[in-house]
């Protein structure tokens, strides 16, 4: 794949797509935060939300750094202007659990092929709750872990996991509200239109 230096109209359209996909980010975290009702669990909503949430901010993270380490040095002006440090949690080269979750989600072929090779007591598909509390499933009683679980969405903890990876929402939120707010910021400065959304 051949490699893109990023002139300044690039940054622009980085940043501007940065910002659309953090307010994407913000809404589908907030719908999770704020809907409580056992129906949003059961009909789907909330892994639609945690799958485009990883989607979402696996994008940010390649506007951010790059698709990989060779491009992160391209990024650094983006990351510059939007106030953004290789500490921030969405960083996908630094953040090694993260990497794993987006990987496996990118080749869902393969993480469904290599989770399932793995020795289960059993396997729950989605689970809502606290991921090390005692269940019974049918006959069986047991306490699943995070290799155990396909999807687990722990409410309390606002972690997601799958395939054994996992991230947190707080965390998650904390760093595109601060990428978003510098990126409004930016945008405001230098008159490029924007549509407030979140």
């Amino acid at each position: 794949m051949q490699h893109y230096t990023m002139n300044s109209k690039d940054e622009e359209y980085a940043i501007s797509e940065t910002y659309l996909l953090c307010n994407f980010t913000i809404i589908a975290i907030k719908n999770i935060y704020n809907t409580k009702h056992e129906k949003y669990y059961k009909d789907n909503m909330i892994w639609y939300n945690l799958q485009n949430i990883a989607l979402y901010t696996s994008d940010i993270a390649k506007l951010l750094w790059g698709s990989n380490s060779k491009n992160s040095n391209d990024r650094k002006k983006v990351r510059e202007i939007l106030n953004v440090t290789d500490d921030f949690y969405i960083n996908r080269v630094e953040n090694e659990n993260l990497r794993g979750l987006r990987n496996s989600l990118e080749h869902i072929d393969e993480g469904l092929i290599k989770f399932n090779r793995r020795q289960h007591i059993m396997v729950e598909k989605q689970v809502i709750g606290n991921l090390y509390q005692t269940i019974k499933v049918g006959d069986k009683v047991f306490t699943p872990t995070k290799d155990e679980t396909l999807r687990v969405y722990d409410p309390h903890k606002h972690e997601f996991f799958i395939f054994g990876y996992s991230f947190n929402l707080d965390k998650i939120l904390d760093d595109v509200v601060k990428i978003n707010n510098n990126a409004v910021q930016w945008l405001s400065d230098n008159n490029i239109p924007y549509l407030v959304t979140a």
